[in-house]
């Protein structure tokens, strides 16, 4: 199934000029001030606090309509200090229901508050095709060879554009935007009783905390951006070379180690694995009443690739159990990526994702469509995954494209690692580039994200700058 690429990936890509930022946000007017001077009203839900947000559906019509967003505290084990807000990714990931994945080792005085952005999970969810008719659309050919494969996937993204505009309430479709999620940010901030956000962002939520600098530059106390997606308006080719490049690490390593089944280097082990993936199109891999093909497949690769070098032995022995007939685990990585769950049910991000997605990025349609196929071609993981047609039917008008620069921000810092499969190392460059108080901080490793998987030189770079201020001198780097 295709059109997930940039969602699964747990990034956003985009494409198109740039135009001037708007102008930050002045002090809330009447209308708003009553969002911001609300207070949360906590319960307990599982050992920790639960409450909800309220916030307008409209910011231009802010007495109109409203939403309640969901909202989660862990609270501080030692004397309070302050609150981390926080954002795991997506778009459309749950932060409420992630549970405890952030880190707090020698953060243990700060609150950690994560909460769903409007369209996701618990907050006003978007809500698209049913289960089963997710599961029939796993039938179609994500990389399309011919012109009824590719009607047939663009026949499907229709039907699944059409059904989260019958599903999803009124209005809210046109509603879920990024830098509108900013804007709830800083109600939250507010209704926190913090005079200024700290706020740790990841993959996506590093384009949501770049938003939140540009509206509201003076109110950031400090922001980590881990995995920066990029800013600037780039394709979705970037990522697919950086899926390649991570796999031609993994190819580097096994081909280093004694008996990689392959051969002995980078070259001989790509090309062995390359061939294997293509060739799933005409002989997909049965398992049970499914199949592992090459969308499933790539998929599967790319989710061991995004654990980085602890996953590269799980992830030689699901593709050599799949090349000898067994492809349970890597059709159930690839699952996991795609969010499908074991018992055949879907993600909510899947469709939440979609809608925001597709309302941030230009839309592409007819022959760039196309272009961007030829283009994709030329990447291993571009070709296997097809191209990006997810939006091409999307009900609502994508927003135009603008790039935040965070002015008014103090130092952001933003942490990018070399062997990044999802959020390519040449991002974390142009973000840090781009913002006005970028400080950068390279991380000579492989995997998604850096912060809290397991490099000491990386979680204490973090951790003293949220705690003190301060910032990696320049050029900083961890390996």
């Amino acid at each position: 199934m295709r059109g997930w690429l940039a969602l699964a990936l747990a990034s956003v890509l985009v494409l198109g000029g740039c135009t001037p930022p708007p102008a930050a946000l002045p002090a809330p007017d009447a209308a708003l001030a009553r969002f911001y001077a609300q207070q949360l009203a906590w319960s307990n839900c599982g050992g920790r606090d639960c409450a909800v947000l309220t916030v307008p559906l409209d910011y231009a019509h802010p007495d109109g309509q409203t939403l309640t967003l969901s909202v989660l505290r862990r609270r501080a084990s030692e004397t309070r200090v302050g609150t981390i807000v926080v954002n795991p990714g997506g778009p459309g990931v749950s932060a409420t229901v992630a549970g405890d994945w952030f880190d707090t080792t020698g953060l243990d005085a700060y609150d950690i508050v994560g909460w769903d952005p409007r369209g996701t999970d618990a907050s006003a969810p978007v809500r698209c095709l049913s289960d089963e008719a997710m599961r029939r659309g796993e039938t179609v050919d994500a990389s399309p060879d011919t012109p009824d494969e590719r009607a047939a996937l663009l026949a499907f993204e229709q039907e699944f554009a059409d059904a989260c505009a019958a599903r999803t309430p009124p209005g809210l479709l046109a509603h879920v935007s990024t830098q509108e999620s900013a804007r709830d940010l800083d109600i939250l901030r507010a209704a926190l009783g913090e005079e200024r956000l700290t706020y740790y962002g990841a993959s996506y939520g590093t384009l949501l905390g770049a938003w939140y600098a540009e509206f509201f530059g003076g109110r950031v106390a400090r922001m980590v951006l881990d995995a920066p997606v990029d800013l600037t308006g780039r394709s979705e080719i970037s990522q697919s070379a950086a899926l390649d490049a991570a796999l031609r690490r993994f190819s580097s390593w096994c081909g280093g180690e004694a008996g990689c089944p392959w051969g002995n280097s980078e070259a001989t082990v790509y090309d062995a694995l390359a061939s294997w993936l293509r060739g799933l199109d005409a002989a997909p891999v049965p398992v049970g009443d499914r199949r592992l093909n090459q969308d499933s497949a790539a998929h599967g690769v790319a989710r061991f690739l995004y654990g980085g070098r602890p996953a590269w032995p799980e992830l030689r022995s699901a593709i050599r159990s799949a090349q000898a007939g067994d492809a349970a685990a890597l059709l159930a990585a690839g699952d996991q990526l795609q969010g499908r769950r074991p018992d055949g049910t879907f993600e909510g991000w899947v469709g939440a994702g979609t809608a925001i997605y597709c309302l941030d990025q230009p839309r592409q349609t007819g022959t760039a469509l196309d272009a961007t196929a030829v283009e994709a071609s030329g990447s291993l993981f571009g070709y296997l995954m097809g191209p990006n047609t997810g939006c091409a039917a999307w009900p609502v008008p994508a927003q135009r494209w603008v790039t935040p620069r965070a002015a008014d921000a103090p130092a952001i810092l933003i942490v990018g690692t070399v062997g990044d499969p999802a959020t390519p190392y040449d991002w974390a460059r142009t973000t840090a580039a781009t913002l006005a108080h970028g400080v950068l901080l390279t991380v000579d490793g492989d995997g998604h994200t850096a912060y809290g998987r397991g490099n000491a030189c990386v979680d204490a770079a973090v951790r003293t700058y949220v705690r003190e201020g301060t910032l990696p001198a320049p050029g900083a780097s961890c390996r």
